[in-house]
């Protein structure tokens, strides 16, 4: 079993620390270093070949995106539809696709992408109230997720919403 941390810390080799994402055995021998992008949150799919983490939009630091690499450092890409502030993500129970939040200029709202990132589809909407949607997680059947939903003017509820559209 293993594990993905994010870290400031001397990858083998280096003569400096950096951030960086790591993929360790469980119980932390092995260390290596997976990606050299600032990230944070990482997560493995269901398999564990893949991992999805936060990191910044751009090399200045502005913004954040959804990104995956391969567990053994692979194929880094941005899964992220575009926005500028893209953080929460969670697999789906399958492991092929992410829920993700984007801001955009009515607020924040989830999207669905598969692994390349070029399959999104967005799932809740503005509907006029300016929502705050984050903290996306699969239902363990992943016919649903449930969110929170944050009020500009205040208040927040938990809401539930069809992947798919379907319902």
């Amino acid at each position: 079993s293993k594990l993905a941390y994010a870290a400031f810390s001397k990858p083998e080799g280096a003569s400096v620390p950096d951030w960086g994402l790591y993929v360790a055995k469980a119980d932390g021998s092995e260390a290596k270093q997976i990606s050299k992008n600032l990230g944070w949150k990482p997560e493995f799919n269901r398999d564990g070949t893949l991992i999805a983490y936060t990191g910044n939009a751009d090399a200045q630091g502005r913004g954040f995106q959804v990104a995956i690499v391969g567990a053994d450092g692979h194929g880094d890409h941005s899964v992220s539809p575009g926005g500028n502030y893209e953080n929460d993500h969670s697999w789906d129970p399958k492991g092929q696709e992410l829920v993700t939040h984007s801001a955009g200029e009515d607020g924040f709202h989830l999207w669905v992408t598969d692994t390349t990132g070029k399959k999104e589809r967005q799932i809740t909407f503005d509907e006029g109230q300016h929502p705050y949607d984050i903290n996306p997680h699969w239902s363990p059947a992943g016919d649903q997720i449930v969110f929170e939903r944050h009020y500009k003017w205040g208040g927040s509820d938990l809401h539930l919403v069809d992947p798919y559209g379907d319902k």
